[in-house]
């Protein structure tokens, strides 16, 4: 199989959890399969690289290089293939290059809106409706609702209060969610006060936030980790 290779500028660097790269004009992180040298991965930023994409794995590759440091980016856009042999790479040019990269789940469902309802200030996508767009496409899609080995109930608490415990495997991946216990205003409620019909409802909310991490409903979530302006 041949090798496929990307170029581009380099925007955003990862180094915390992950140590991906991020190109101009491209949504996607690219990752390296092996860890980075800390002490120069930063630099990478700002730079034209040239990266080995892995055959295996979509956004992951094998090797990364400097193109300013060998021949820049002009003369190398005939070798990794842009339609550009007489110029410089043009943004269409990479656009054109990201159309060629087959769609994985996670871009798949992301593109799956939801029919969404409004109760007071929030949206939301209801539950049942959540895992039946998703079942249609992956029919293979399985849910686990944890119980607490202590109570055999499904769902844990102590002084702060309560939570559940949610996952969701799509395609080999599994998601799981820890979600507190809320009433309708989305505050935590407290232990003595948790009855089995908001333990229920937190369990429904967890499902739809697990296929959110899957792609499903995704933009919803968007700034819910932003402090209130107040």
């Amino acid at each position: 199989m041949e090798a496929k290779t990307k170029a581009g500028k380099v925007t955003k660097v990862a180094l915390g959890g992950g140590f991906g790269i991020q190109f101009e004009d491209d949504v996607h992180w690219y990752n390296p399969t092996f860890k980075p040298d800390l002490k120069v991965w930063g630099d990478y930023k700002g730079k034209t690289v040239e990266i080995l994409i892995n055959l295996d794995k979509y956004f992951y590759f094998d090797s990364i290089s400097v193109l300013e440091d060998v021949l820049g980016v002009e003369e190398k856009a005939t070798d990794i293939g842009y339609p550009s042999p007489d110029g410089p790479i043009t943004q269409e040019d990479i656009r054109k290059e990201n159309a060629k990269i087959p769609e994985n789940y996670f871009t798949k469902l992301m593109k799956l809106s939801g029919d969404l309802e409004k109760k007071g200030k929030f949206n939301y996508i209801s539950w049942s409706n959540a895992w039946s767009d998703v079942k249609k496409i992956h029919p293979e899609i399985q849910e686990k609702v944890y119980d607490n080995p202590l109570t055999g109930m499904p769902y844990f608490s102590d002084k702060t209060g309560g939570f559940v415990k949610v996952a969701v495997s799509i395609e080999c991946v599994t998601h799981t969610i820890y979600l507190p216990i809320l009433d309708n205003s989305r505050k935590s409620i407290p232990q003595d006060d948790i009855n089995v019909f908001q333990i229920n409802t937190s369990i429904q909310r967890a499902l739809v936030k697990c296929l959110a991490l899957h792609g499903y409903g995704l933009y919803l979530y968007k700034g819910e980790d932003l402090p209130d302006a107040s």
